[in-house]
């Protein structure tokens, strides 16, 4: 398995110390379950790594920063599933009801739920997915 490979960073100083970084990450071909790690050297920074703000790539993959861990995870939506009975076609309306997306029907409203997320599994190519992040450490 071919490691992950990180671009160069460009970084902005400011008079506190504190670094901002961007930087690009090339996925290895194999993704490793329990994520990619990163070190303030990632970022080109020389001992404290704050915060990783990735972006989602243009393969859809959403990626998170775990700090507990020190890695970026390789996350992907699940699909939505609709809970309850199809109505006919001419009365079905989607609605956002408190932040949850619904799909209502004459007399009843049927909740469309999104599974949620679910790590890439370690099978999965991802190398030709770039990503950037944005860093912010010292």
């Amino acid at each position: 398995m071919a490691a992950a490979a990180y671009g160069s960073s460009t970084t902005l100083d400011n008079p506190a110390g504190i670094r901002f970084a961007k930087v690009t990450l090339t996925p290895a071909t194999s993704y490793s379950t329990g994520g990619v790690a990163v070190t303030p050297a990632t970022f080109g920074f020389a001992s404290t790594l704050i915060h990783v703000f990735p972006s989602v790539s243009a393969a859809g993959v959403d990626w998170q920063y775990v700090a507990s861990a020190a890695k970026v995870l390789a996350r992907r939506n699940a699909a939505i599933s609709v809970a309850g009975s199809a109505a006919a076609a001419s009365t079905d309306a989607l609605s956002v009801k408190s932040g949850v997306l619904n799909k209502e029907s004459v007399g009843a409203d049927t909740v469309l739920a999104q599974a949620g997320t679910a790590e890439v599994s370690s099978t999965v190519d991802l190398s030709a997915d770039l990503v950037t992040f944005f860093a912010i450490g010292y």
